[in-house]
């Protein structure tokens, strides 16, 4: 039986996992990929140590750095189901195996939220992207839309705009949210017009996108021309796997010291109800799970 199980490739799982490691735990690590968030990242500006970066410069580090250590890492699989059976953690895999292990660290992260309209579907991979940075190529030169004015839509804007011939920011509030100076960055770019209190109400083409409809302030429908939408409108914990406590949102519910309502699952990063959506949050969970996981393990 393993010390601990990480799930994850993220920043939390991999900060967790070199952290353990040091510690001369007995690890394995099941992933479907390393990077997370972090790799779909144009630059990363606010992590300390790097003025800027590419986010996946910095994923690689990260992978590098935990590949440096001896730990077990199953990479291409994921965990159809986690749960505490008396006095441990049982992971069952999408390849027929389980893992067993005294203590278990969830950072899997989060997937991207849906618009629900009409042509959202029908146009994905036709036009309709989810991340932003990893299409960014297809769209040279053309019109597209970003659907959300927070940070990842900003930043995903700022990434189009030396790309792309016209960038929309679309957001459903009166203004945008995120950082101060990556806004007045947007705000500077001559190919970027950003229209605010617009609700989305469809997504039109034939065989591709060609364009979308949206909801002015005055409840007025209008429609613009555009090649490529995507769609920054936040994040859902992918957390459907884990048998413990979770709030209305999939959120798992964690104390302090990110313990679950099991004792020996933790949840680190965006799975949470704790802390910010930032890689430095992520990294200084993964290190608390996994000092906390060696008190439990020292214990036994």
């Amino acid at each position: 039986m393993k010390d601990l199980l990480i799930v994850g490739g993220g920043p939390g799982a991999l900060s967790a996992g070199v952290y353990a490691a040091r510690r001369e735990l007995d690890i394995t690590l099941v992933t479907k990929e390393f990077g997370g968030h972090v790799a779909e990242t144009d630059k990363v500006e606010n992590y300390l140590g790097f003025n800027s970066i590419q986010g996946m410069d910095l994923a690689k580090k990260f992978e590098n750095h935990l590949r440096d250590y001896d730990i077990d890492i199953q990479e291409d699989i994921e965990v159809e189901k986690l749960y505490q059976e008396n006095s441990k953690v049982v992971a069952e895999l999408n390849n027929s195996e389980k893992v067993e292990a005294k203590t278990a660290i969830v950072a899997s992260g989060s997937d991207r939220i849906k618009l629900d309209v009409p042509g959202e579907e029908k146009f994905r991979n036709k036009g309709v992207t989810y991340c932003a940075v990893c299409d960014g190529p297809l769209f040279q030169d053309q019109n597209v839309a970003i659907i959300g004015g927070s940070n990842s839509g900003i930043k995903s804007a700022l990434y189009l705009s030396k790309i792309a011939k016209k960038v929309y920011v679309i957001e459903v509030l009166d203004k945008l949210g995120g950082e101060k100076i990556s806004i007045d960055e947007l705000k500077q770019k001559d190919n970027v017009e950003i229209i605010t209190k617009a609700k989305v109400k469809e997504i039109f083409g034939q065989e591709d996108v060609e364009g979308l409809k949206y909801e002015d302030e005055n409840n007025k429908e209008k429609s613009i021309d555009v090649e490529g939408v995507a769609i920054e409108i936040g994040l859902t914990p992918n957390s459907d796997f884990v048998k413990v406590d979770k709030g209305e949102k999939g959120e798992i519910k964690v104390d302090d010291k990110m313990k679950t309502s099991s004792n020996r699952i933790f949840a680190v990063g965006d799975i949470n109800d704790k802390g910010w959506d930032q890689i430095a949050v992520a990294v200084g969970q993964g290190c608390n799970a996994a000092l906390e996981v060696e008190e439990i393990i020292n214990k036994q």
